[in-house]
């Protein structure tokens, strides 16, 4: 129904709604109560079109138009209902929160962009970080992030809700807060909710911990907390659709407490010194972004202590929400032959799933060898590899440069191993389909640093007698080895097979220092030693991507990357065509001899001698990141010779949406900074 300026129509609950409306004015759509009272859904100073998807979690939606800077006029409307969502093959776990889960640093973004380091969470979901700094229950709400998480909702997803009150509270928080939970189930979400991250013991907070005694009790004790519990104990009694609470804060003191009383086998002189070296994580007393210790122990747990991802875990198997994923078909779709150059559209390479082959070798052409490619997250990320959360790895361009037709690849790394743990739990199953006269290329380095005895670090080095005996995280003692010597036991048992074994470097994480690709090269040499002890080739991939990056310089390389030491889709093509340039050189790796040429992809033009040629650049359905990021752009700049002329022609998709359907738009800056391309998929 029209009323003046006030739209309303009828909903079926749980539905979304495409808005398409041509109007004059600031529009918003009308909230459920006086703290909730309004979406800012856009505005046009002339007359303009917009479109608009909006959740339905009432019987109607109610739009108002008012003026802006000019008189508010409607000129036409259609509204269309969504088809319905189907379920994940994997639930997704979305983070609804303030800038203590949203932050560089903070749990909830070191968990989604290192979500490949927790592979005993990437079993049972997906996790995404909806964070937003500085926000609370009501300005998240108006400025439309909670209708963002909730039209992106599919049956059987969670929604975790925590640490909302920081930014302020007010008398109808919990009617808010509840809300929030309502609307999100009737969504199709099953619920979590958390409890506050501890402050920081700094400045006039120092008073949370005890120097006396050596322990943490920053734990935040308010009305929030209070509030989140008593709405957590309602719902676990009369919510089927609540599934648990995780425990952030007082586990943390618990955790940090434990950590410090082992000061000695943490490596530290005193429990103080332990303490201390948690304190300067935080830069103030909500933001722990100085340092990852805090972080870590926080979501990784100490001692008998959980942590997040402990708890998140247990909620999740407990609620039985991913009963059907031993349903799954477990197929690899591989890219291959060019096709880089013609991927426009992200939506579609993410709507395929790229699994490891089960079983191994099944993806064999008949008298034919293959190449079993085995790493961690920076070959595939997560279990699934389709780069659902901006992450891809490089494995899955690694057919691109190699006939298909005499040589099939399988990429079988899994995100979050070292070369231990894949060692121990993933390559008794690739070794079962390794035949006579196939290869298997090894590439680890990047987990297997730190001091996680329990679960995935190894001894540093290459000693082959050097040990060190650990229990385990399942409970049972377990024999620890040098990085080397896990590398050479990959190398015998491969060659026992009658396979031939290949190394090859980590990837380089991405980070510039003095204008320089930053490189660790521990993991590097104790490769190269390896190798040239066992006699196997090397692919020298960080060395390759180290010229190659340091001459893009860090502006462009930061493009590449999604969380160090992860990359976009751009990075993992350019991490694959490093690998594939390293083999090139090299006469000697047996690889060499099934590969295509391996120079740039160009454009296929005709050129008119020595006539300057004039490229076009951007048009219909396309965005400057769209282009760029697609590696279309990457075709143009291989083509181009001196005195070509480039025109740049961009603009309306630039203002659509950064995070649905094709991804194209950007922040609406002019501003060339590296943290603008900072943000979450």
């Amino acid at each position: 129904e029209e009323n003046e300026n006030l739209l309303r129509f009828q909903t079926e609950r749980g539905a979304c709604y495409i808005i398409d409306i041509e109007y004059q004015g600031v529009l918003t759509m009308v909230g459920p109560n006086a703290d909730l009272d309004y979406v800012s859904l856009g505005s046009n100073a002339t007359v303009g079109k917009g479109q608009y998807i909006i959740p339905a979690v009432g019987d109607y939606i109610e739009l108002k138009l008012t003026d802006g800077e000019g008189t508010a006029q409607l000129v036409d409307f259609s509204v269309t209902k969504q088809a319905a969502k189907e379920k994940n093959k994997k639930p997704r776990v979305a983070h609804i929160g303030d800038s203590t889960s949203a932050n560089r640093g903070s749990w909830a973004y070191t968990l989604a962009v290192n979500l490949a380091d927790y592979p005993e969470l990437t079993d049972v979901c997906d996790f995404v970080n909806r964070g937003s700094g500085g926000r609370n229950l009501q300005t998240y709400y108006q400025q439309g992030r909670l209708l963002s998480v909730l039209k992106d909702i599919c049956p059987g997803d969670i929604v975790m809700i925590g640490n909302m009150g920081t930014n302020g509270m007010n008398s109808n928080f919990e009617a808010n807060l509840n809300y929030y939970i309502d609307a999100a189930e009737t969504m199709g979400a099953l619920i979590i909710l958390n409890s506050y991250t501890p402050h920081g013991c700094v400045s006039n907070w120092a008073s949370g911990y005890d120097q006396t005694t050596n322990t943490f009790d920053s734990y935040r004790k308010d009305s929030y907390d209070v509030i989140v519990r008593k709405v957590a104990k309602e719902r676990a009694a009369n919510d089927s659709n609540y599934i648990g609470f995780v425990e952030i804060g007082k586990n943390a003191d618990a955790i940090f407490n434990a950590y410090v009383r082992d000061y000695a086998k943490n490596g530290y002189e005193s429990a103080d010194a332990a303490a201390q070296a948690i304190i300067a994580c935080f830069t103030d007393h909500n933001h722990y972004s100085n340092g990852t210790l805090a972080c870590k122990l926080m979501l990784d747990g100490y001692g008998n202590v959980e942590g997040i991802v402990k708890q998140m875990y247990n909620l999740l198997k407990a609620a039985s929400v991913n009963d059907d994923t031993d349903d799954i078909e477990d197929t690899q779709e591989m890219v291959s032959a060019n096709v880089f150059k013609d991927i426009t559209k992200l939506e579609d390479i993410r709507n395929t799933r790229f699994l490891r082959p089960s079983p191994a070798g099944s993806m064999r052409k008949e008298g034919k060898p293959v190449a079993f490619y085995i790493g961690d997250s920076t070959m595939r990320t997560l279990s699934t590899g389709n780069g659902w959360n901006g992450q891809w790895g490089w494995g899955l361009f690694a057919q691109e440069w190699f006939d298909a037709d005499r040589l099939v690849i399988e990429n079988h790394a899994l995100g979050g191993t070292s070369s231990r743990t894949f060692y121990n739990y993933e390559w008794p199953t690739v070794k079962a389909g390794i035949q006579e006269g196939d290869y298997v290329l090894i590439a680890f380095g990047h987990n297997d640093s730190g001091s996680y005895w329990e679960t995935k670090s190894t001894l540093s080095g290459t000693s082959e007698t050097e040990t060190k005996v650990v229990t385990n995280n399942k409970g049972v003692e377990e024999t620890i080895y040098t990085f080397g010597q896990y590398l050479r036991m990959f190398i015998n048992e491969t060659r026992e097979l009658g396979a031939t074994p290949i190394l090859c470097s980590r990837t380089p994480r991405g980070s510039f220092s003095n204008g320089r690709l930053s490189i660790d090269t521990k993991y590097r040499t104790w490769g190269k030693t390896i190798a040239d002890e066992k006699g196997v080739a090397y692919i020298d991939l960080e060395g390759v991507a180290d010229t190659l990056y340091t001459a893009y310089g860090e502006w462009k390389t930061t493009q590449m990357y999604y969380g160090y030491p992860h990359t976009t889709l751009l990075g993992a093509w350019h991490n694959a065509y490093c690998a594939a340039q390293a083999i090139a050189a090299d006469k000697n790796n047996p690889l060499n001899n099934y590969m295509f040429d391996t120079t740039p992809p160009k454009m296929n033009i005709q050129r008119q001698g020595s006539m300057p040629y004039t490229f076009y650049v951007g048009g219909a359905g396309t965005s400057a990141r769209n282009v760029y990021n697609s590696g279309r752009w990457g075709l143009v700049y291989n083509t181009l010779e001196k005195g070509d002329t480039v025109v740049f022609a961009f603009g309306d998709n630039e203002l659509t949406s950064m995070t649905d359907g094709d991804e194209m738009g950007s922040i609406q800056t002019a501003a060339d900074s590296l943290s603008n391309v900072q943000m979450t998929v």
